[in-house]
């Protein structure tokens, strides 16, 4: 299966001081590490840049320049301790439209075929018009769901803090969604650390449902929470794809 996992600051964040959770990366690696080894491809869509430079002082421009290298090293070094290339891939909204999306793909599935890992974020240290272009990304949510029908991924996983879409009412975690309106009543609010929150993920699931991409959303803290999903474990909530693939 091509495989898509989309990581947002809310997961990469630790709740005290704000700073990456290296142990979060840890995890998340050596999943995808697994699941290569088990013939899948993977591509990591992650934030965490403006968090890998906490010096607020900085515009947000700037501190994703400073911390991008700092998150792409982490990356680097747990993915070496497999014995995995990892390759940084950074996109506009120009990146995955027209033309060029042809170009973008070409190389994005060289890397997933060749079992190197692609850690893809958008380009926040461009100029004001992009970065006002692609505040739809919403915490890179709908950059996942743009890269995942781009490549025609099986299957789109979204890390979140939570452990599922929760019924609000009952406190329990829904673990199928036949109708994503009906499901968009239940949410409440969005993170404090991200800027997407569940109604972006919610979006994102309907978007690409459509287009034939399973969406699953995984507890991303949970400890091989991936592979669990992956392995058909009750875990998580799954979104009903609207469309089959021709």
């Amino acid at each position: 299966m091509k495989i898509v996992i989309k990581i947002g600051s809310a997961v990469l964040v630790k709740k005290e001081g704000g700073v990456i959770d290296r142990r979060t990366i840890a995890s998340i690696v050596e999943q995808v590490n697994e699941l290569i080894s088990r013939g899948h491809s993977v591509a990591l869509v992650s934030s965490g840049a403006v968090a890998s430079c906490p010096t607020t002082t900085f515009s947000k421009s700037l501190r994703a320049a400073i911390g991008q290298p700092k998150l792409m090293q982490l990356y680097g070094s747990y993915c070496n301790k497999f014995g995995r290339e990892v390759c940084q891939l950074l996109y506009t909204h120009e990146d995955l439209s027209g033309e060029r999306s042809t170009y973008t793909k070409k190389v994005l599935l060289e890397a997933m075929k060749n079992g190197i890992i692609p850690v893809i974020n958008a380009n926040d240290s461009v100029s004001g018009e992009e970065l006002d272009a692609i505040k739809e990304y919403a915490d890179n949510d709908i950059l996942a769901a743009r890269v995942a029908t781009m490549i025609a991924a099986d299957q789109l996983y979204l890390l979140i803090r939570e452990k599922g879409l929760i019924n609000y009412d009952t406190g329990e975690v829904i673990h199928a969604v036949d109708d994503i309106q009906k499901a968009s009543q239940l949410v409440r609010g969005k993170s404090a650390v991200g800027s997407g929150g569940m109604q972006s993920k919610l979006t994102v699931a309907d978007m690409v449902c459509k287009k034939g991409v399973g969406v699953w959303l995984v507890p991303g803290k949970k400890r091989n929470a991936i592979i669990d999903a992956i392995d058909g474990k009750e875990i998580g909530t799954t979104f009903k794809v609207k469309r089959k693939r021709q």
